[in-house]
């Protein structure tokens, strides 16, 4: 697991999400309204295997090979699903420039394609994809619950969302293996699903090569297996979204976290030393009068008396050494026996801020106003 998701993934970052999204559900009077909940999340899809596969073979066969592209083009999907177990047409973003009528075929019907030069999502095609999501959703506000990528956080995407009664709710940064419902119960069913029709695809064209044309047939059969309306209500409901559950989120998932909390001592209580040991005698440093003992050449018989004038083997001790008392215990923390170094901190005239979406928030303009500033000839982004 990445450890910045070990560490977000707390009781604190967590309680602080679902008191804010019980605001905001009271707020909008959705509480009880399932359909009225949305969440989008976007995957990248190699067009590979994304797991390493089981084989059968022969008992104490060493060496088992499966013929495979070794690099696979990335496609990002973006899925879409209410609390009610609904969803709507995907999105399918492919790295290009022209996109050919023919790889729309065979897509799930109503599929939102769109193409960038590098295949990465910007600020426009997000835009797009919430006007595809006006569409379908009902009548009245909705909240729509994300990720915070950074091309999801401008000013452009919130006058898309009020122009369409959305209103955005982003969850905290890497938390969303946990906390959000398409990651949790969508894509995992996805990866394996789409293992096993890619092998089944290779048993058919024996270039094993999938391309922008042919991809719609694996993902069409695909995707009907994996967004069903039980597994996304499933995915609200494990992530505490809908039935509202704080308690949702498993005591297993804040276990990586545990090591950054602090124990409260009680008030009046003193903390025991970690150490309650004597300290054994120790010399000062400094030099010895330690003398080796030459070298004697070994006899062939290998029994032959050592040399009456070969001195022993001598250790002195200085006479003046400062011995410690041997019975006096040690009743000293662990902080208090290691000095702490002393630290150089630099002077910086800009204060690095915490990312806006450190915790979970509701979007708004003001905010990205407050934290993000772009220069305004990077805000004209280029035509997509």
């Amino acid at each position: 697991m990445n450890p910045a998701r070990a560490q977000k993934v707390n009781r604190f970052i967590v309680n602080d999400h679902f008191s804010k999204l019980k605001e905001i559900l009271l707020e909008l009077d959705i509480m009880d309204k399932p359909e009225r909940i949305f969440n989008v999340d976007e995957k990248g899809c190699t067009l590979n295997l994304h797991h390493q596969p089981s084989v059968l073979a022969k008992r104490g066969a060493k060496r088992v090979h499966l013929l495979a592209p070794e690099h696979g083009e990335n496609v990002t999907i973006v899925s879409y699903g209410n609390a009610l177990g609904n969803s709507i047409p995907p999105a399918i973003l492919f790295k290009g420039k022209r996109m050919k009528p023919e790889w729309k075929h065979t897509l799930p019907p109503g599929s939102l394609v769109n193409m960038t030069p590098t295949g990465n999502i910007n600020v426009i095609t997000f835009c797009i994809w919430i006007e595809h999501l006006a569409k379908y959703k009902p009548p009245g506000k909705c909240l729509l619950i994300f990720e915070g990528a950074k091309c999801h956080l401008d000013h452009k995407i919130v006058d898309v969302v009020e122009k369409h009664d959305i209103v955005l709710y982003c969850l905290p940064s890497n938390t969303t293996h946990e906390l959000q419902p398409m990651d949790n119960a969508i894509f995992r069913s996805f990866e394996y699903n789409w293992d096993d029709k890619v092998l089944r695809y290779w048993t058919r064209y024996k270039d094993r090569n999938i391309t922008k044309q042919r991809f719609g047939e694996i993902f069409n059969a695909v995707w009907d297996k994996s967004l069903t309306p039980a597994n996304i209500k499933a995915g609200f409901a494990t992530t505490g979204i809908f039935p509202f559950n704080p308690e949702a989120i498993s005591e297993l998932a804040y276990a990586p976290s545990e090591v950054t909390q602090v124990r409260d001592e009680p008030e009046g209580s003193t903390a025991k030393p970690i150490f309650e040991t004597t300290r054994a005698a120790s010399p000062k440093p400094g030099p010895s009068n330690f003398r080796k003992r030459p070298r004697t050449p070994s006899s062939s018989s290998g029994d032959s008396p050592e040399k009456e004038n070969t001195p022993p083997f001598l250790i002195t001790s200085d006479s003046d050494d400062d011995m410690c008392s041997s019975n006096q215990p040690l009743n000293k923390s662990l902080t208090e026996m290691l000095e702490t170094p002393d630290k150089i901190v630099k002077s910086v005239e800009n204060i690095r801020q915490k990312a806006i979406n450190s915790r979970s928030l509701v979007v708004k303009k003001q905010f990205l106003t407050k934290t993000i500033q772009v220069h305004p000839k990077l805000r004209q982004h280029p035509k997509v």
